[in-house]
Parts: structure tokens; C-alpha cells; sequence
């Protein structure tokens, strides 16, 4: 991937150029080269019947150059001198006051960038982490895969964002336990009754990690720790154009601890990636977890912890944003 030129650093080279040239000008309009610029006969500093196959160095040498730029030379007189030593002062003045002008600026220009600092967000290491644990989980499910289970978190975090946003949970209803699918859903029926809704953008997992394993035989529990940034407001579902709260710039960065459970003994298969297809323990009808929720054919809700980890908890730990 090519890298993008750096439009200001360009912007600032030309302006700098430019003064230069302005300075030239004014310099060539004065008589500051010490000898006669129109009239130097081929000169360049030596004999008139000088060459440059001849003794250039010594040619080079003499003092009553032609044109060339040589500043400060005897060649001169005492007030071309002066015009030529002002002329340079000019000079460095300009480029300094460009350069003073264009790093004022870039910091107006950071430092207000999306109305927040861009400095570095100070957030603290609110995960605990007990490998034993995990090393654990591996011993009793040897198909079980790190990667693979991280990827879902982080793909299972996006997915529910935007459901939430759609105010339509059903598409997440698979991977959340009957009992937190119940207490979401009510959270969101509550907010549509206030005519609210989120705008979410710019979702994103920072990082993420296993935290923890443990099983009282009866249930295996799984945490995982996000931490995830979004852009997030709240605005009316009648007038999306209306803002009820928050600031449609600012960036939230928040660390969640995620609990996934499913039955004890329950071992991952390889072949489907965690996910199995089970039979419905109402009608016997073949489902599919990663479908829906519910029964195609009979309509009754399936809890998945029978096939696959769901999740049953969020904790939120911390939250900053700019």
C-alpha cells in the first residue's frame, strides 16, 4: 500500500520556494553580484580568452567574477555589498515566518481535529487473566480453538451493536441465553417506547482476550475481555435528524467482560467451528444454530447452550472517550 503524500509538508515546501523565488527577484533587480551581470563577456571570473577546458580552479579563484553568485566579494561596491547582506536577511526572515506560521498551524489544526485532543487515551489493564484456567478447557476440549472463539466475540459484538441500533434483536437471538435475551429485549422496547434509538458508527475491537474457565459440572463458564471504541448517540425515532443525547464526534472506547456458557461435557466440533446442528427437542425437526432461534416448524425457542457457548452476562468495566 502506497503511502500518501503529506499535503501540508508539500503546501510548506512551496511556500518556501516561493519566497525564495520573491527574494531572487529582488535580488537579481539590485547590482549585488560585485561585476556587471549583462555584460560579462564570457567571463566567469578569469581572462576573456578563458575556457572550461582550461585551469578552472584558477579561473574560479579571481575576484572579479562575473555572474556568479557570490556573495560578500571585493568586487563590488560598499552599497552592493550592504543590498546583498540585506537581501539575505530578508530572505531567512521570510522563510522563518513560514515555517513559524505553518507549525502554528498544524497544532490549531490536531489539537481541534474532530473538536477532542488527539493525544493518547490513558486507559487502564482492567482484564484478569488466569491461563490455568484455559490450558484447563484445552485438556478437557482438545478440538477447542482460541482464535476461533476471539473471532466470534468480536464478530458477535459488531453484530449485536447494530442490532440494537435496528431496534430488532432477532438476529442475535441465537448466540444470547434465554434469560439475557429477555432482559435485552426489554431494554430495547423500553427505548423505542421513548422514541429513542442509538446511531452507532465506526465499531471497532481494539483487542480482545480469554480471561478465565471454570465448570461446576452442571455448566461450563468462558470469559472474555473486549476492549472496543465506537462513535454513539441517541436521536428520536420519529426525527432521526433530532438529537436526544450525546455527540455524534466523540469516540467511546469501553472494556466489557463477556460471559459465554454451555452444558458441561459438551466438546467443540471441529468440522462446523463450535456450531452444531441439533434436532428441535419439541418436534424432532433438524435446525440450524446459526439460523435462528427458533424452531422453523414448530416456533418454539431453542436454547443453543445445548450445542455451542452463548452468551449469558456483560459486565462493563470501563469507559473513556474523546
Amino acid at each position: 500500500m502506497k503511502k500518501k503524500p503529506n499535503l501540508r509538508c508539500i503546501k510548506k515546501l512551496l511556500l518556501i520556494l516561493f519566497a525564495l523565488m520573491l527574494s531572487g527577484a529582488i535580488i537579481f533587480a539590485s547590482p549585488v553580484w560585485g561585476g556587471d551581470w549583462i555584460d560579462h563577456g564570457g567571463d566567469w571570473g578569469g581572462s576573456s580568452d578563458s575556457n572550461l577546458s582550461g585551469d578552472f580552479d584558477s579561473d574560479w579563484d579571481n575576484d572579479s567574477s562575473g555572474g556568479i553568485f557570490f556573495f560578500g566579494g571585493d568586487s563590488g561596491s560598499g552599497g552592493s555589498s550592504f543590498i546583498s547582506a540585506f537581501a539575505i536577511v530578508v530572505v531567512i526572515i521570510i522563510v522563518l515566518v513560514i515555517i513559524s506560521a505553518s507549525k502554528k498551524s498544524s497544532h490549531r489544526s490536531n489539537s481541534s481535529k474532530g473538536g477532542y485532543s488527539s493525544s493518547p487515551l490513558h486507559m487502564s489493564d482492567t482484564s484478569s487473566v488466569n491461563r490455568q484456567s484455559i490450558e484447563k478447557l484445552k485438556e478437557i476440549d482438545p478440538n477447542f480453538s482460541e482464535a476461533a472463539m476471539l473471532s466470534k466475540a468480536e464478530n458477535m459484538f459488531t453484530t449485536m451493536q447494530i442490532a440494537w441500533c435496528n431496534l430488532d434483536y432477532e438476529p442475535v437471538r441465537p448466540f444470547l441465553s434465554n434469560a439475557l435475551f429477555e432482559q435485552q429485549s426489554k431494554q430495547l422496547k423500553d427505548k423505542i417506547a421513548r422514541d429513542e434509538k442509538n446511531i452507532s458508527s465506526e465499531i471497532a475491537v481494539l483487542q480482545s482476550k480469554l480471561e478465565s474457565f471454570s465448570s461446576d459440572g452442571h455448566t461450563d463458564s468462558l470469559n472474555v475481555w473486549m476492549r472496543v471504541k465506537m462513535k454513539d448517540y441517541i436521536v428520536r425515532i420519529s426525527d432521526p435528524s433530532k438529537i436526544v443525547t450525546g455527540d455524534p464526534s466523540r469516540v467511546y472506547y469501553l472494556d466489557f467482560r463477556w460471559q459465554f456458557t454451555r452444558t458441561s461435557g459438551k466438546i467443540t466440533d471441529a468440522e462446523t467451528d463450535a456450531v452444531k446442528t441439533g434436532e428441535c427437542p419439541y418436534c424432532g425437526a433438524n435446525i440450524n444454530m446459526n439460523q435462528s432461534g427458533k424452531c422453523e416448524y414448530c416456533g418454539s425457542v431453542i436454547s443453543t447452550t445445548e450445542y455451542d457457548w452463548v452468551l449469558s452476562k456483560i459486565d462493563a468495566l470501563q469507559q473513556r472517550s474523546r
